[in-house]
């Protein structure tokens, strides 16, 4: 279960940072359903960013999906944020 457990871990260190990413690029909304893959520990890891509409129309929820295998079934994580519409300059 180590290995398991090692998956898991790095998975959700590339959805973190493809959050992050998203959090420094600054766009409003951010693009939905953006795929990409990142190198890791000598491995190629494969993620999915879906936006979703929030009930407050100043928030998006933005799901990243985390693959060793790109077009595998099951995700070996999800993880989440929620991004501000950025306020205007007077």
């Amino acid at each position: 279960n180590v290995g398991m457990i090692e998956e898991i871990t790095m998975a959700t260190w590339v959805a973190d940072n493809r959050l992050t990413q998203i959090h420094l690029e600054g766009r409003w909304p951010p693009q939905n359903n953006q795929k990409g893959s990142v190198e890791m520990a000598h491995r190629t890891w494969y993620w999915k960013q879906l936006v979703k509409e929030t009930a407050d129309k100043e928030l998006r929820q933005v799901e990243v999906e985390v693959r060793l295998e790109e077009n595998a079934p099951q995700a070996i994580t999800m993880v989440s944020t929620y991004i501000a519409k950025p306020a205007r300059n007077p």
